[in-house]
């Protein structure tokens, strides 16, 4: 632990961020999860058990330790209030959790509602932070980008073509993929030209598309 952490008078708890597990680079030499490292862990205040963790990177290999402090705030979530934790991760993702609880909230894109739409919509990365079911919920995630942009969006994804797959990732058919994007629209195209480890498929709204190339080359 490099911060310190946070506490939670009515509820009695301090909440501590936890750091990377070593070595860092070479994570072969600590096969599993690596229980409770990059994780925030809650403790009673006054006999100092734990209550409960969340493991935001399980078996790092980046150096992503999770040593920010938590904030603390009561929201209202889906109507419900709700003593929350907020948390921007060190691996780029931004996190809610239930801190009476430890409970996951908000760390997946089908679960944000914008109140409008836009552009183009660009996603790479993680899509779920909760891991049930990843695979399945490609098809539908691709639905939800697509439905944000007004002219296009592009998604990148991990190749099942990948020459070197590494353990615990989540790899994607690239032609899996492309027929997920052809139910979505005829205006698609696929790039695997850039890193042979990954993909991106670019989609297109076809009116808006021929719309915006006019103009460009008017």
């Amino acid at each position: 632990m490099w911060v310190t952490g946070s506490y939670d008078a009515a509820l009695n708890q301090t909440y501590w961020g936890v750091g990377n597990a070593g070595p860092d680079w070479n994570a072969d030499q600590r096969p599993g999860d690596n229980l409770y490292t990059d994780s925030v862990v809650a403790l009673d205040a006054d006999t100092g058990r734990l209550k409960w963790h969340y493991q935001f990177t399980p078996h790092d290999r980046y150096d992503y330790d999770s040593v920010q402090v938590p904030v603390l705030a009561d929201v209202t979530w889906r109507g419900t209030p709700i003593k929350a934790m907020v948390w921007a991760n060190r691996n780029g993702n931004f996190y809610v959790l239930d801190r009476e609880t430890g409970r996951f909230l908000v760390g997946d894109v089908l679960d944000l509602e914008p109140d409008e739409t836009y552009d183009y919509v660009v996603a790479s990365g993680l899509f779920g932070l909760d891991s049930q079911g990843a695979r399945e919920r490609i098809r539908p995630t691709m639905d939800r980008i697509f439905s944000w942009s007004r002219i296009g969006a592009a998604m990148n994804f991990l190749s099942g073509r990948s020459p070197t797959p590494a353990e615990q990732r989540i790899y994607i058919d690239p032609l899996k993929a492309l027929e997920a994007g052809f139910a979505l629209t005829d205006a698609l195209r696929l790039n695997h030209a850039y890193l042979p480890n990954d993909f991106t498929l670019y989609l297109y709204k076809v009116p808006a598309w021929q719309d915006e190339r006019r103009m460009s080359r008017s």
